[in-house]
């Protein structure tokens, strides 16, 4: 091990040693991380202190808006754009699609909190002093993840399981982490498992809410919503995680996205025409009843509890929507053409509006009726 190495598994263990142990400074951000792409705005993200610093930041620079003069606001929010221009520069914050290992990434997470700091204090210079000053800790390592979160799929989640924060990073220092279209992910070269992770918001306790997906190095993937927390125990830092829903792999109802409501959480699923009709209400019925192509043809949002243990149990409909033209999945020799495709296909056809088309909770049990009745009539004609 290089003495570089052993300096960021230091700094990693005393970065650490003082944070997420109250609910102080944790906050959303002042944007949707459902929505995140760039490198900064995943790593804000992805830490709840710096989450908070970041909605403070967006607040004052509000009140220095509204109490500065409107012929001098130009000037500010010029300042303000040329400041997040160098908070990136001066934290060498890299492009999309980066990979570095832990401790870089450590490094980088300090020095965009003391920027952070440092621009809330020159916006409010008679201010007092912006929260507590205890670094916000660094990246949790997807590997670390993989030991507090549910990943066996025939049994039931545990309550809740933790992990050691400076043993985990400490184990994976020297697997690189990824930055890539608002996912972390790493991949261990000899194995072939690769685990990913999306923060997508901050609950008020402190509590992180991410998508979870691994594959054990195979062709399936799995998915998850999950709630994750950092914790001091008797002195060591502690990572928690709950899994709070089960998603599927791929088209079949993997999750895409997963934003608080109340109590509650509103998930989103990536759905072919089977899963599409299976949530919202469709029993299988004899062969040919179902479609048979599985390409992704939208999404379906329904709301689920927070609480661990409702993991199956996809909850109320909320929407889907359906943003393929369906049709055009039969002219592949793989998909051949079902009574199960062609009365999806007419179904989905003849509800008004054009693509993408939006779906409600009456609208969905609609859709299915009506696919019924054209099953019905398709199998009373001997059609397969």
């Amino acid at each position: 091990m290089t003495a570089r190495a052993t300096m960021w598994q230091i700094r990693w263990a005393v970065t650490l040693a003082g944070i997420f142990f109250s609910n102080c400074g944790n906050a959303s951000p002042s944007f949707d991380c459902n929505k995140a792409t760039t490198t900064i705005e995943v790593l804000i993200c992805a830490n709840p202190r710096l989450a908070g610093l970041d909605q403070e930041l967006a607040e004052t620079f509000q009140a220095s808006m509204r109490s500065t003069a409107a012929d001098a606001n130009v000037s500010v929010l010029a300042d303000q754009r040329s400041w997040l221009i160098r908070r990136d520069s001066e934290c060498q914050v890299p492009p999309k699609d980066s990979e570095l290992h832990i401790g870089e990434w450590d490094v980088m997470i300090v020095c965009v909190s003391r920027l952070y700091r440092k621009r809330i204090a020159e916006l409010r210079p008679h201010a007092p002093a912006v929260g507590d000053s205890a670094d916000p800790g660094g990246l949790v390592h997807p590997f670390c993840l993989e030991g507090v979160l549910w990943s066996d799929w025939n049994q039931d989640p545990p309550e809740q399981e933790s992990v050691s924060l400076q043993g985990c990073s400490t184990r994976y220092v020297k697997l690189p982490i990824r930055i890539s279209k608002g996912n972390i992910s790493a991949q261990d070269p000899d194995t072939g498992e690769w685990l990913e992770y999306k923060p997508t918001a901050v609950l008020p306790d402190g509590r992180q809410i991410i998508i979870f997906h691994d594959s054990g190095g195979g062709s399936g993937t799995g998915s998850q919503v999950a709630t994750v927390s950092r914790m001091n125990e008797s002195g060591k830092i502690s990572i928690h995680g709950a899994t709070i829903f089960r998603g599927h792999d791929r088209c079949g109802g993997t999750v895409t996205g997963a934003v608080p409501n109340g109590t509650g959480v509103f998930v989103d699923l990536a759905v072919n025409p089977d899963s599409f009709l299976h949530l919202a209400g469709w029993q299988v019925g004899p062969s040919g009843a179902s479609p048979r192509y599985q390409d992704c043809i939208g999404t379906v949002r329904f709301r689920t509890s927070l609480k661990n243990g409702d993991f199956d149990k996809a909850g109320e409909i909320i929407s889907a929507t359906v943003d393929s033209d369906t049709s055009k999945f039969q002219s592949s020799s793989e998909q051949p053409s079902s009574a199960g495709n062609r009365c999806f296909d007419a179904t989905v056809a003849e509800m008004p509006g054009a693509l993408p088309k939006a779906f409600d909770r009456a609208a969905l049990t609609h859709l299915v009726v009506s696919y019924k009745a054209c099953l019905d009539k398709a199998q009373g004609n001997g059609a397969e």
